[in-house]
């Protein structure tokens, strides 16, 4: 599908992309604009994990859902992260893992 009055948006994005940097993008908005279809669409090669959280959820619920996640994104099982740090870490071993030295995107 094509992505439709955003091309400021792709070009900021293709800037980060191009970066040699890491790099971090805080994308905000009201609700129901397209901000993760934009990501989805334009950045499915570069996508390698992506988490939602849950609205009002507990932090051991956040923690079960972000474990759920990356357990199955990596197929690997891990121990449920008891603190942010530790998911964090996860989350690093397996973006450490992955082959090729191209950029990639966490949602």
């Amino acid at each position: 599908m094509a992505l439709i009055g955003r091309a400021r948006e792709i070009k900021e994005l293709d800037r980060l992309l191009a970066s040699e940097e890491a790099e971090f993008l805080a994308l905000y908005g009201r609700r129901r604009v397209g901000k993760t279809f934009l990501i989805r669409e334009h950045l499915k090669k570069q996508l390698c994990f992506e988490l939602t959280g849950i609205k009002g959820g507990s932090l051991k619920e956040q923690l079960v859902n972000f474990h759920g996640q990356l357990s199955e994104r990596s197929g690997k099982t891990r121990p449920l992260p008891t603190s942010w740090q530790e998911a964090f870490r996860q989350l690093g071993d397996f973006l450490g893992s992955l082959r090729g030295s191209r950029k990639r995107v966490v949602s």
